[in-house]
């Protein structure tokens, strides 16, 4: 098991104990206020109930970020560990490495334009191996299902997903959003002050938290898997570049 998938359990294991805390709140709610210490201790107001629910979401938006990041990390390694020159990537990670190289994604000044032209000339005379790349992922805040089809249609790699996990991660779950673009949303809006953490768990469950954490686990298991498969697949190289199977 690799770095990144080890974060990944390791994350949603942290999920998972933190969901039963939340169950076993809302168990004791059924049966009157709940205290925290036995008969004499606090008392768990609805308010703090509700702020407790609210951090699910902040939770789950930190283990979709954290593994698309480690995914997209997981490719880069690959690149430079195969000691791949510039002409043996694929057509659309040479894109990216000249962006990364060239800075052509960055408003530049002409000379630091010019020195970053120069850089790549000296890759290319004679051609040597990749030692550094890195993409470009944007601001932090923005990943839903869209934005990660985008960035493995950006990478070149082949999208492999069940129909029925794309189907459960893409029916609407509310205000007619996925259940990744919902958890974007209430994270951004917590970030951003536009809702408190009280307004952020009105009128949800322990289990809708939960169905909503399977949901998007099972979503972020396969894309592991499709980086996981498009690097031993050595789909980061041009075709003509890859190294030759070994039939079984």
């Amino acid at each position: 098991m690799s770095d990144f998938e080890t974060v990944y359990s390791e994350r949603l294991l942290e999920i998972e104990s933190y969901l039963d805390f939340i169950a076993g709140v809302e168990k004791a709610t059924q049966g009157g206020v709940p205290r925290i210490g036995g008969n004499d201790g606090e008392l768990i107001t609805t308010e703090q109930k509700k702020i407790i629910y609210s951090s699910v979401y902040l939770l789950l938006y930190n283990l979709i970020e954290s593994t698309i990041t480690g995914c997209i990390e997981e490719v880069c390694e690959a690149v430079v560990a195969h000691k791949s020159t510039p002409e043996a990537l694929s057509e659309k990670m040479l894109g990216e490495w000249v962006r990364t190289v060239a800075g052509t994604h960055k408003d530049s000044a002409y000379d630091i334009r010019w020195k970053n032209v120069l850089k790549l000339f000296e890759w290319y005379s004679p051609p040597e191996p990749v030692t550094t790349f890195s993409v470009e992922r944007g601001g932090g805040g923005n990943w839903d299902h869209k934005a990660i089809e985008k960035i493995v249609d950006r990478l070149g790699l082949t999208w492999q997903m069940s129909d029925p996990t794309l189907k459960n991660v893409l029916v609407h779950w509310k205000d007619e959003m996925g259940a990744l673009s919902w958890v974007k949303s209430l994270r951004n809006n917590l970030a951003h002050g536009e809702i408190s953490f009280v307004e952020c768990a009105q009128n949800v469950t322990a289990q809708e938290l939960r169905d909503l954490t399977q949901t998007i686990a099972a979503y972020l298991s396969e894309i592991i898997d499709l980086f996981k498969k498009s690097v031993e697949q050595f789909e980061f190289l041009n075709p003509s570049s890859r190294p030759a199977r070994i039939a079984p």
